[in-house]
């Protein structure tokens, strides 16, 4: 390879890592914009809630149905989380599936093959699912850990993944 072509790939890679680099700023602007409608439907919600407490007097099965509605956040750090689904769907792919209860959402740690210690692939996620792809053939041990305004639930069992 000359220094003409070596050069017009360092250009192309800058190009593409600018793109990304954008990209993911768009996302987290998203990701802002998201919470901060959340944050607006909660306050949305709750008065309505005080609202329709108002209007029906206690013992009426409206009322009832309206009180039954929490309105305060969580109490209390998220329990024990556990990973139900751990497969992997094809050649260097891992699909997991889990829950805590009380988190609202999760950090996924991953240790691969010939590694000592886990790594966190995945952080703060609201999804209760998470997908790899490009992993190399091996045992791929995950642990997922639940959480809320309150703090990290403890770690899950370790699932481990035999990838092909």
């Amino acid at each position: 390879m000359d220094k003409a072509a070596f050069d017009a790939l360092v250009s192309a890679l800058d190009t593409k890592l600018d793109t990304f680099t954008d990209e993911t700023d768009d996302y987290e602007e998203a990701q802002g914009n998201l919470h901060q409608k959340d944050d607006e439907m909660v306050d949305f919600i709750g008065a309505a809630l005080t609202q329709g407490r108002n209007q029906f007097t206690e013992g009426t099965p409206q009322r009832e149905v309206i009180d039954k509605i929490p309105t305060a956040p969580s109490t209390q750090t998220p329990l024990k989380a556990v990973i139900s689904v751990a497969t992997s769907p094809g050649a260097g792919a891992v699909h997991l599936e889990f829950e805590a209860t009380h988190a609202t959402s999760y950090d996924v740690l991953h240790k691969g093959p010939g590694e000592s210690t886990f790594t966190r692939v995945a952080d703060d996620i609201i999804q209760t699912s998470y997908n790899a792809t490009g992993l190399v053939a091996g045992a791929h041990a995950y642990q997922v850990v639940g959480r809320n305004s309150r703090g990290d639930g403890p770690a899950s069992e370790v699932s481990t993944v035999n990838v092909a």
